[in-house]
């Protein structure tokens, strides 16, 4: 799942199938973790979904679900915190995140 706000990989599911109680229950969980407004969506990030297939998944020889998450989740991590986007001024996608953690955007209903 792609959060269009901060362009951060919110969630990478290693499965062999994703059913709906595992989708639903996954996107609860991002939605919890979130203090900032976001839109999280499964449809989106075609920038992050190419480049998981080109670098992470075209690249590993997955030995077992448990190693093809644990390369997963480094992959993800990696794209989260050391990868600079210049549409975020710069700044890797966990450390706009905070940055608008520290700067909560108000909406003014009247507008």
């Amino acid at each position: 799942m792609f959060d269009d706000t901060t362009h951060e990989a919110a969630a990478i599911v290693a499965e062999r199938a994703i059913g709906g109680e595992l989708l639903t229950s996954t996107m609860k969980r991002i939605c919890k973790e979130r203090v900032y407004p976001q839109i999280t969506r499964t449809d989106n990030g075609k920038e992050l979904c190419g480049r998981l297939r080109n670098e992470c998944l075209n690249e590993n020889w997955f030995l077992n679900m448990h190693n093809a998450r644990v390369l997963i989740e480094a992959w993800s991590k990696e794209y989260n915190e050391e990868r600079s986007k210049k549409a975020l001024g710069g700044l890797s996608p966990t450390a706009y995140a905070r940055l608008l953690a520290m700067n909560p955007v108000t909406v003014n209903p009247g507008l």
